[in-house]
């Protein structure tokens, strides 16, 4: 069966579906045969090759939902696999609302599956042992960790500690940190350890983040507190580049770009309620999934969208989750992979950074308990994508062409739960144009409804003033603005009172006393 045949082996989400028929009859006016699933033994895409764990580990899991849904925790904070690999095994941790799953050995041929019961698990973290406790929003005012011993599956101790807000932590392994509480113990037998800071995020060079309460302080760095405004979820992060560090915060879905090399140093990047976690990598790029517009999104670090964003999902799926981010293809591009949902399915789809769908794409994970649920996000270890189903299906994938990953789990690359970028920018090239990038000048949406964004690009800072007028000469907008340059930015404007109709906008950029201007046409249509 192929493309162009009816059936062909394409399931409802679009991903191959793979049997084999058997058994013919004698061939006569009536014939019969069998169909059967099966995995196949080859690789059938020349970039994919396919494995399924055994259907014994579906029966140990299959009473229970392996996904994180109805708790407010998880909405902000949400659970991924994990891959942990020591002296004598590598292990993949599932972590799930009704207790914690491993399967050791890693391989379906030769692997066992061990459940540890511990409802509402928090993300787990690795350091000489497996430290796994309760999820925090669901205790009164401690949690009870444990540490699991990954090679005789023994509890080596337990601690009991205030209950953090974000993650059970680390800087080098040593101390274990319970975010935001100040306090943490020794990764080796769980003795008290206080932390220095009530948080703090990765430290770099000796600068870092540091939280407390709701005053954010940038240590080793010259710049103000920062006062953050949240309800629920506040964290930082650092982002380690070849150029110098940058920081983000994030309060409930508002995320904010921290650059010290720029006048006004805090850029908000995105806002959404409930906001996934975004996957940041080289170039100053962020990727994230927005659940409102079911699209996948690309930013700058100016706050501006990349060329060729955002990515719709397909029909009749939602995305969700994090964007996992590595050159699959052999090609040393960073390709981009999304879960992808209805309320039948979970798969994985994957995209160049221009938009375009990966070969071999969707791969089908399992069963859904709904479009909108939070799956235990894949993960990438190596060459290979390990994905579990709402169901309990667990699949995995190696990648054939795989060269790197740069953002290969739901928080990234850190082994100690500090979620970090780390980066390179490229060396500087000449530009092709003077002080404003004609190319890069226009609006989006156009028409436009109830907003409008106005995006540019100068060559170095400077001062950028935009001029709307309507068809009569009127001026409906004007502001000026001071550009970072090197890259694309945008400023958003309210059209929602404007009449329908054609305007004109004058966009002004100054460097170093010299200007360039740019006339682009905007449509309203409401």
């Amino acid at each position: 069966f192929g493309p162009n045949t009816y059936p062909n082996t394409e399931s409802n989400s679009g991903a191959k579906s793979y049997f084999e028929l058997y058994n013919f009859s004698d061939i006569g006016p009536v014939a019969s045969f069998n169909i059967r699933s099966i995995t196949p033994d080859v690789d059938v895409t020349n970039i994919i090759s396919y494995q399924v764990y055994p259907t014994e580990f579906n029966t140990v899991i299959s009473d229970f939902s392996l996904a994180t849904q109805d708790d407010g925790y998880y909405e902000y904070f949400p659970l991924s696999l994990m891959v942990i690999e020591n002296a004598a095994d590598t292990s993949l941790i599932i972590p799930s609302q009704h207790g914690l799953f491993i399967y050791d050995h890693i391989n379906p041929s030769t692997g066992r599956s061990h459940f540890i019961y511990e409802t509402n698990l928090q993300q787990p973290i690795y350091s000489n042992f497996l430290l796994f406790g309760g999820n925090p929003v669901n205790t009164a005012t401690a949690i009870s960790i444990s540490a699991l011993n990954l090679d005789n599956f023994g509890i080596e101790y337990g601690v009991n500690i205030a209950k953090n807000a974000a993650f059970l932590s680390s800087q080098t392994g040593d101390i274990i940190e319970s975010d935001f509480t100040g306090l943490g113990f020794n990764n080796t037998d769980g003795t008290p350890s206080g932390a220095s800071n009530s948080f703090s995020s990765e430290i770099v060079n000796g600068k870092y983040v540091a939280i407390d309460g709701n005053t954010i302080t940038f240590v080793g760095e010259n710049i103000d507190n920062y006062t953050a405004n949240f309800d629920v979820r506040l964290y930082a992060g650092t982002i380690q580049s070849n150029l110098q560090n940058l920081y983000y915060i994030f309060e409930d879905g508002t995320f904010t770009l921290v650059d010290l090399s720029k006048e006004d140093p805090h850029t908000v990047i995105f806002e959404e309620d409930k906001a996934e976690w975004p996957a940041i990598v080289d170039e100053g790029r962020i990727f994230r999934i927005n659940k409102v517009e079911n699209t996948l999104e690309g930013y700058n670090f100016n706050g501006a969208l990349l060329n060729d964003m955002p990515v719709p999902a397909p029909d009749g799926f939602s995305f969700i989750g994090t964007p996992l981010i590595a050159d699959i293809t052999g090609d040393n591009i960073q390709d981009i992979l999304v879960v992808a949902q209805n309320d039948y399915s979970v798969n994985i789809f994957a995209y160049e950074t221009n938009g375009d769908i990966i070969e071999g794409f969707p791969l089908y994970v399992g069963g859904s308990n709904g479009a909108q649920v939070q799956p235990i996000h894949p993960v990438l270890y190596g060459d290979v994508l390990y994905a579990l189903s709402h169901t309990g299906d667990l699949k995995a994938w190696k990648f054939l062409n795989f060269t790197s990953a740069q953002w290969p789990a739901r928080y990234g690359a850190n082994p100690y739960n500090k979620v970090s970028g780390d980066i390179t920018f490229s060396e500087d090239s000449q530009t092709s144009f003077s002080v404003l990038n004609s190319v890069e000048t226009y609006n989006w949406p156009n028409p436009a409804d109830d907003e409008t964004n106005i995006r540019f690009e100068l060559e170095t800072a400077g001062e950028v003033e935009i001029t709307v007028i309507d068809f009569s000469g009127r001026i409906v907008f004007e502001r000026k603005v001071q550009a970072s340059g090197g890259a694309p930015e945008e400023i958003s404007i309210e059209t929602v009172n404007w009449s329908s109709g054609p305007y004109f906008a004058r966009v002004k950029a100054t460097v170093d006393g010299a200007s360039e201007s740019k006339i682009i046409k905007i449509g309203v249509a409401h």
